[in-house]
């Protein structure tokens, strides 16, 4: 099962409860009988994203088994979005006024959900992100609850991550490993700006001096002159967090296995991660 699966299943129950909670009252929808159609704008031809039209898919098929939701079955428009958020908007578009969805699941990517967002409130249609971590999403909700109260964020925002983190590197990294130093290193995206501002705030008060904080474009495909420089620094650790394909991930690993740091006697156990948001 890939990381979004079980948060994009979580996210047609959703969804679909959503739909129902905010159409009490309504007398249409209350006599409605039909499907629940819900829209998935998903990256469906990248490796994080191939797998969310997939898991609606079969969470569908598990609701739908077990008598759907309040005796309506669920049905899945699925919309690959090509990774733009500009084709986001115009499947959002579509899936509401052509399609007539009651629901979309959207993206995982933080810079498509803030653009669909406007779109949400402005439609009237609920829409649910299994990943996108952005603590913007949030906080635009906050500003403005009654237009924005049609946003669902299925997922933890990067502040809190960036805390989760610490806190286990507090334990792990710095009481058990005895480490000091450590060079942030980020794609310059959406949800890496509060993740890496959390970073700054709470590395230095869990014990870890930061050397570097290194943001890259999202197109880098060469990361030599970045880890020169990084290795040139000698951190104990590395603080990484970037990319949105599993491939330059692991060109990433490749070259981080290679920095002459520090390795002091592990502890027994596993340093614990979250799956990857965007």
């Amino acid at each position: 099962m890939k990381p979004w699966d079980k948060l994009v299943r979580g996210g047609v129950l959703c969804a679909g409860a959503a739909v129902l909670a905010l159409s009490v009252g309504t007398n249409a929808e209350a006599q409605d009988k039909g499907p629940i159609k819900i829209g998935v704008i998903a990256e469906a031809q990248s490796v994080a994203g191939s797998s969310i039209p997939q898991a609606a898919e079969l969470a569908a098929e598990e609701i739908n088994a077990k008598g759907g939701v309040d005796g309506r079955k669920v049905e899945i428009v699925s919309y690959d979005n090509h990774s733009s958020a500009a084709e986001s908007v115009r499947a959002f578009q579509r899936a509401v006024s052509q399609d007539h969805v009651n629901a979309v699941i959207a993206s995982y990517v933080s810079e498509v959900v803030l653009a669909l967002e406007p779109w949400a409130a402005r439609l009237k249609t609920v829409m649910v992100t299994p990943g996108a971590a952005s603590d913007v999403i949030t906080a635009n909700i906050a500003k403005n609850y009654d237009s924005m109260k049609y946003t669902f964020h299925g997922y933890l925002t990067s502040g809190a991550l960036s805390g989760l983190v610490c806190a286990a590197g507090k334990d792990i990294l710095v009481d058990g490993l005895k480490m000091k130093t450590a060079v942030i290193m980020s794609e310059d995206a959406a949800w890496t700006t509060p993740l890496d501002a959390g970073y700054e705030k709470c590395l230095p008060k869990i014990g870890l001096k930061i050397l570097d904080h290194i943001r890259f474009s999202p197109d880098t495909t060469d990361f030599t002159p970045i880890f020169n420089k990084i290795e040139a620094k000698k951190p104990d650790v590395m603080s990484a967090r970037s990319p949105r394909c599993s491939g330059r991930a692991s060109r990433c690993r490749s070259r981080c296995s290679a920095f002459p740091r520090r390795r002091p006697t592990r502890p027994s156990g596993r340093i614990p991660t979250a799956p990857r948001p965007a």
